[in-house]
């Protein structure tokens, strides 16, 4: 206080008097409602200028003063009442002592008792507003009314709301003791006692569901203690009593815990079963572990295990491993049948910041006997028929031009179960180098030596190719084939004639091989083709010679046994060529009208190759025929983990191609402009003729070409083949040219076209309105679609919805900012307006949806001269998903028509209901004969409450 204050006695009595009637209000313990009389001129004499007031001297004086020094303010008005000690902070108000702070709209401060009174202040329509909020270091506290004592440490409010974690805890009436006050438990965490509270992970300020408690204590980061409690739904006390309870507090680390089921099924086939029941294990910081299972009552049990893994600038990612058998009762022998599969799921990503030259990752995805269609009965997992995997780890060697890359790869087909692995994969990897060209060349022109280039790669490789149900078998190690491939070239570019690209090039390649085919004829076949032990399944012919009758086969196939053998052979070929190229530029223009040019675009490319024959090197050859010369051919190096390299015979040829690019101009109206338009992306015409073969010269002529159409909604795509000579009746090809015959260069042979078309309505619906549409994307992603086996890959730390919609929401629990609430205002017209502009329409709710047709087709000219018109694929999916209304969403997985087969392919549907901190959802997928009626919470700590009903794919419709 200042002089000029003291001489104001008036002012000074008139504030003492107002403030004896609040300290009278709130000295009860809040028994009274707390009123608020401002004197504005009282204040205005009294107010303090600065918003932060140090009261360290005041605190020095007392007896009994607090350690620690207190910062207080308020951003409206704050006073002093002098002969009581106390400090009164009004609008946005804070006291902040160590790790506490109180924020409230209205705060009454008591030096001389250290104690504190918060509670919230009226706005301009009574509506209370910043209402108490306190903090304990990282735990927070909401509430109606606070009183908390600075020296010992005791706070009393009440309506408290508290965060722990996913938790929300409400207590009618809390009473908070710090760790150092807790002269019982010695303890430096905080301990919370509530009365009538209730533990719950809604965020609404009156919570939808939870456990309520009489009594309750928390102690901070450690656990939360309950007395007698009963499960409340919709403010309803339900059946479910709890003696007592006990709930850990992990501040938002992982514990191990128990995961309760997904689902609580009933199978006619299976029985009752538990689905995704297990335990959670957080092992530590970076690494975690999660091991659920399906048990039934009839047999059929699963297993999953799954973990994630992370390191901060190192690497993150996940590992998947799951099993199960199917018992099911065979319903004619009424035996048990027992189904049995495995999938392994792996992803692996290293960060860019890891490792400068050394990387690894990728993902591996195995599965056998049709593991994902059992279990799950998403789109995916039920469609999906290739699984593909690719794993590596490569290494830069620094200052060199090498490179080294070591993974495995592998692809499956589930409806063949065909497995195709190759392990190890091994590849030495060289980036092109100029052996020639100088360092400091300075000025001087480049040498024409300068320009050859040299480039070598290397490849050790075992592959091998399966079925799914032996994959983890030692018969697999029967079938491996290794390999070693080596290719070199050593190449350079020129101009010529300033219009003329040349380049010659050399190809070197060479394979080693460990195991190759040996074929040979089977013996006792030949000798007794009727023996039990020859399995013959070709035609018998009757043949005559000298008055006996010969049976033998037309079909000799059976005669033949292939077997691999470990042998080592090395397969060599090498080609020499010349290429030449340049560009050619055409144009057509036009000057008025629509009309404004045609612009066409040649890359002619001609090259001379001399490629030596490997046939008559490598072509193994055997005699399938006693009675005559006949005698098969056969390459030994078929199957060979390279795959199996050409045989051929000497080729001296000149290969010839042209790509066209068409593209026009036209003058737009909407906006008076010339615009250009692609007609097609590229038209290539090709072909070879060998001077080496002594027939048929020529090959075929190929036409190939892709075009967009519709601002890239669809794409469109061809092949064409012609033929430079005749057919015989067997379709080969005669020593006789179609010019010869027909006064023709070429006969048409075949064409094959496909429309591709994917886009979304919302494209669509811009196109319509004239608005500017971006050209879609070739390949659009079916974001609709869930993931495959969604249930399996679930974060097992993570919940169905995250409560903490918002920050805002989380502190305000439904208070309102008052800067909001001007700005609101001050932007009303603006807001009304906008929205006038945007009101929104009916063919809104299909902008996420996509629409996806492909067509195939074919066209072949037969033998008689009749062209044949074939559709291969003819089928229209849609997807996606759309808002009924706030809460009400429905989603289509995919519905899809095949019009070639007339038939659904797999339709899905999903209706989805948000209750706040409950979701309900219906599923549906009527091919499959598969539905579900989902309830439950979305918080994963109140997983338990949840109903689960439906119908699974062996009780379906198509068992």
């Amino acid at each position: 206080m200042n002089a000029q204050d003291e001489n104001k006695p008036a002012k000074k009595k008139a504030k003492t008097d107002i403030i004896k009637n609040e300290t009278d209000t709130i000295g009860d313990g809040f028994n009274k409602p707390l009123t608020i009389n401002v004197d504005t001129t009282g204040r205005d004499s009294l107010a303090v200028a600065n918003k932060k007031t140090s009261i360290k001297k005041e605190v020095a004086i007392a007896e009994d003063a607090i350690p620690a020094p207190i910062t207080y303010g308020s951003v409206d008005t704050n006073w002093l009442e002098v002969e009581k000690s106390i400090i009164h902070l009004y609008g946005q108000a804070y006291v902040k002592f160590e790790e506490y702070e109180i924020k409230a709209g209205y705060i009454i401060f008591d030096f001389k008792n250290n104690i504190a009174y918060a509670e919230g202040r009226p706005d301009k329509s009574g509506k209370i507003i910043e209402k108490p909020e306190f903090t304990d270091g990282n735990q927070v506290f909401h509430y109606k009314k606070l009183k908390y004592n600075f020296k010992t440490e005791k706070g009393l409010v009440y309506d408290a709301v508290a965060q722990e974690g996913d938790l929300f805890i409400h207590g009618a009436k809390t009473k908070f003791v710090s760790g150092d006050a807790d002269s019982l438990s010695h303890s430096d965490h905080h301990t919370v006692y509530q009365e009538n509270a209730i533990i719950t992970a809604c965020n609404h300020p009156h919570p939808h569901y939870g456990i309520r408690a009489t009594r309750l204590k928390l102690i901070q980061d450690k656990l939360a203690v309950a007395g007698p409690a009963n499960l409340e739904i919709a403010g309803v006390k339900t059946p479910v009593w709890l003696p007592f309870g006990f709930f850990p507090l992990t501040g938002g680390v992982a514990t191990s815990g128990l995961i309760f089921p997904n689902d609580y099924e009933y199978s006619d086939q299976l029985g009752f079963g538990l689905r995704e029941i297990g335990y959670y294990f957080p092992i530590n910081d970076r690494f975690d572990l999660r091991v659920t299972g399906d048990i039934y009552t009839r047999g059929t049990f699963g297993l999953r295990v799954a973990s994630n893994y992370k390191k901060r600038y190192g690497y993150n990612g996940n590992v998947r491993l799951g099993f199960s058998n199917r018992r099911t009762e065979n319903t004619e022998t009424g035996l048990i049948d027992s189904k049995k599969a495995y999938s392994i799921s792996l992803s692996h990503t290293q960060d860019s910041k890891a490792h400068p030259y050394r990387k690894v990752g990728g993902t591996v995805n195995i599965s056998t006997n049709d593991y994902r269609s059992d279990n799950f009965n998403d789109a995916t997992s039920v469609l999906q028929s290739v699984y593909r995997s690719n794993f590596f780890w490569s290494h830069t060697m620094p200052s060199t031009p090498f490179s080294v890359n070591v993974g495995l790869s592998h692809d499956q087909n589930t409806q063949t179960g065909v497995v195709n692995m190759t392990l190890p994969d091994l590849k030495l990897n060289m980036n092109t180098i100029f052996p020639f060209k100088r360092k400091n060349k300075g000025k001087n022109e480049e040498a024409w030596y300068e320009k050859i280039n040299v480039d070598y790669d290397a490849a050790a490789r075992a592959f091998v190719r399966t079925q799914d149900t032996v994959l983890f078998t030692a018969d697999v190690l029967d079938d491996i084939q290794y390999g070693i491939s080596h290719d070199a070239s050593v190449s350079a570019s020129f101009r010529a004639f300033k219009y003329f690209n040349l380049t010659p090039t050399v190809n070197y390649e060479e394979i080693w091989f460990f195991r190759t085919l040996d074929r040979r004829i089977n013996a006792q076949a030949l000798n007794d083709p009727f023996s039990e032990d020859v399995e013959i399944d070709s035609i018998i012919s009757e043949i005559t010679l000298e008055g006996d009758t010969l049976y033998v086969p037309i079909d000799t196939t059976f005669l033949i046994q292939d077997e691999f053998i470990n042998n080592f052979d090395q397969f060599r070929s090498v080609n020499v060529s010349m290429t030449a190229s340049t560009q050619i530029f055409g144009e057509l223009p036009g000057t008025k009208g629509f009309f404004r040019g045609i612009r066409h675009v040649a890359k002619p490319s001609i090259s001379f190759a001399y490629n030596p024959g490997t046939r008559e090197r490598y072509e193994e050859v055997i005699s399938v025929n006693p009675f005559n010369s006949d005698s098969l051919a056969y390459n030994p190096f078929s199957g060979g983990v390279f795959g199996t390299p050409s045989l051929r015979d000497d080729a001296l040829s000149i290969n010839y191609s042209v790509i066209n690019i068409f593209e026009g101009k036209y003058f737009s109206k909407k906006d008076s402009t010339v615009k250009k338009l692609k007609f097609f992306d590229n038209i290539t015409v090709s072909g070879n003729y060998n001077f080496a073969a002594d027939s048929l010269k020529w090959s075929q002529l190929r036409v190939r070409g892709n075009t967009k159409l519709f601002k890239g909604f669809t794409s469109f795509q061809f092949n064409a083949t012609f033929d430079p000579y005749l057919r015989n009746s067997q379709g080969r090809f005669i020593e006789q040219s179609v010019w010869s015959d027909r006064k023709r260069p070429l006969a048409f042979n075949q064409f094959m076209g496909t429309f591709s078309t994917r886009l979304k309505f919302s494209q669509v619906r811009d196109w319509f309105r004239g608005n500017e549409v971006k050209e879609v994307d070739a390949l659009i992603r079916d974001q609709s679609s869930t993931q495959i086996g969604a249930r399996f890959d679930e974060n097992p730390n993570s919940t169905r919805f995250d409560p903490n919609l918002t920050s805002d929401e989380i502190s305000g629990l439904g208070e309102v900012n008052q800067e909001e609430i001007e700005d609101d205002e001050l932007q009303d017209s603006e807001k009304k307006e906008k929205e006038e502009r945007n009101l929104p329409h009916i063919l809104d709710l299909f902008d996420n949806f996509s629409l996806n047709h492909t067509y195939n087709f074919v066209v072949n000219r037969q033998l008689n001269g009749v062209d044949t018109f074939l559709v291969s694929t003819n089928s229209l999916s849609l997807s996606g998903g759309f808002q009924l209304t706030d809460k009400w969403s429905i989603n289509f997985d995919r519905i899809s028509y095949d019009f070639k087969n007339k038939s659904l392919v797999y339709p899905s549907l999903r209706l989805s209901r948000d209750l706040h901190c409950w979701s309900m959802d219906f599923s549906w997928a009527p091919e499959r004969g598969v539905y579900s009626f989902f309830i439950g919470a979305k918080a994963s700590v109140f997983d338990f409450m949840k109903y689960n009903y439906g119908q699974n794919s062996l009780d379906g419709f198509r068992r």
